[in-house]
């Protein structure tokens, strides 16, 4: 590739125009907090990250993308990553490798796109360092390599609690990524931390990253140590180690107690090349005495293997088992809170029926009442009517022969008339013609008055 034209610094050195900050370190080493840190201040992470789990309650700060490859890349190399053998080198020569290299230049591309201050952490990486930096330098970007360790006491604990891999066998997983990281990077731009340094003064492992590396963090500065220190919170850590407990402990493998010393020399008092010899002398050695228990670790994993497979699967009865409970406990709450709101159903209309009684009860009491007061009234009123009928009856009565004494004088005064009438009538009869019609008149009116 054609090389770019840099940029310099105040001091006049040359500045890459794309840098790659790589975080190697073995699993469960705080890999995940140092690219969460190197972020806020400035790096920039894959646009597919992996999602949080119990395990990572903040995330993983790593692209699912090269995950995937990653796994791919360990499997055509008949590897994995709790493999404590070495990479054999016929891999890095072989076609398969150029092929995952195209595949690894995609996936940067895809993403990081066009940053010029990348952050790209995996712990697989620890055993792929040429692989991966041939794979940046192809698409111009300077690897600049950031590698932190814990004490592999703290790793082999979150490790068996995690995946349930024995503690020594995780601590030859830890002596083989922390090996393979420090010779693949031995003479480049390096800078070593650890986790515990990070979590109690990440602002002096941040300035010495700067000054390791020759980079400059955008946003290392007094504004944002406050957020630095919400994400760097301390609940998070579940095992603490002293390291003590594993420099000159005889309980512990002599190369992993002194490679870790060596490694925590370097984080508080810089690089020492003295030590070179001593960890080529214990990487040699675990290189020659690995394939003599490779076998029975493998044998031994493949049972591990089996044997997460069955918890898999009573992980996957369970939370089956767990989902029909939690169902049956749903249906079982649905069915007592409407048991309740029958009873308070009920509750309130026997209170409501109660009250309607007890409503009817004093109506029909007062209608009883008025009852009463009416038949009593009634009863008086019969006495009077009675009093009033023989009343109207005496007085009908009287009526009565009122009446008949009436008739008897109207008989006796109709007769008188009559014969008033036929002796007018004679004397008419007698009289002029031109009487005739008065005479008539006085008749019809005389009728009329004895009849009425």
């Amino acid at each position: 590739m054609k090389e770019q034209s840099k940029a310099r610094n105040v001091t006049g050195e040359q500045i890459p125009q794309r840098t790659g900050l790589v975080v190697l370190g073995m699993h469960r080493s705080g890999t995940s907090a140092l690219a969460g840190t190197l972020n806020i201040l400035g790096g920039d992470l894959p646009k597919t990250l992996m999602p949080a789990t119990v395990d990572n309650e903040k995330g993983y700060f790593e692209s699912k993308k090269i995950y995937q490859l990653q796994k791919a890349i360990l499997h055509s190399a008949g590897s994995d990553w709790a493999d404590c053998l070495s990479i054999s080198p016929n891999w890095f020569a072989s076609s398969k490798a150029r092929e995952f290299h195209d595949q690894a230049v995609a996936a940067i591309e895809a993403d990081f796109g066009v940053s010029r201050m990348l952050v790209l952490k995996d712990p697989r990486i620890c055993r792929f360092v040429p692989f991966w930096s041939g794979v940046l330098e192809e698409l111009g970007v300077d690897p600049r390599f950031v590698l932190t360790h814990r004490n592999p006491l703290e790793v082999a604990a979150s490790i068996e609690k995690r995946d349930g891999i024995n503690r020594h066998l995780s601590l030859l997983l830890w002596l083989r990524h922390v090996l393979d990281a420090e010779i693949q990077t031995r003479g480049q731009p390096r800078s070593f931390t650890s986790y515990s340094e990070l979590m109690q003064n990440w602002g002096h492992i941040a300035k010495k990253i700067q000054s390791d590396l020759q980079v400059s963090l955008s946003r290392f500065s007094l504004n944002v140590a406050d957020e630095v220190d919400a994400f760097l919170s301390s609940n998070l850590r579940h095992f603490v180690e002293k390291p003590d407990s594993v420099i000159d402990n005889p309980m512990v493998a002599s190369w992993v107690g002194d490679t870790y010393a060596i490694l925590e020399r370097w984080v508080a008092s810089g690089e020492d090349k003295a030590d070179y010899s001593a960890l080529d002398m214990i990487r040699q050695e675990f290189d020659r005495a690995s394939p003599a228990f490779a076998r029975a670790l493998h044998a031994t994993q493949e049972r591990l293997d089996l044997l997460r497979a069955e918890r898999q699967s009573l992980q996957e009865a369970v939370v089956v088992h767990e989902t029909v409970q939690a169902d049956l406990e749903r249906e079982v709450a649905h069915l007592q809170s409407q048991i309740v709101g029958a009873q308070e159903a009920l509750q309130q209309a026997q209170t409501h029926e109660a009250r309607q009684i007890k409503q009817r009860d004093e109506t029909l009491l007062s209608r009883c009442e008025e009852l009463a007061i009416l038949t009593q009234l009634l009863d008086k009123s019969e006495d009077s009517l009675e009093t009033e009928i023989q009343s109207h009856a005496k007085q009908m009565s009287r009526l009565r022969d009122q009446h008949r004494d009436t008739e008897a004088a109207l008989e006796e005064e109709r007769r008188r008339v009559e014969r008033a009438e036929t002796v007018i009538g004679e004397y008419l009869a007698s009289t002029s013609w031109r009487m005739t019609r008065p005479v008539r008149e006085l008749r019809l009116f005389l009728r009329r008055v004895l009849n009425w």
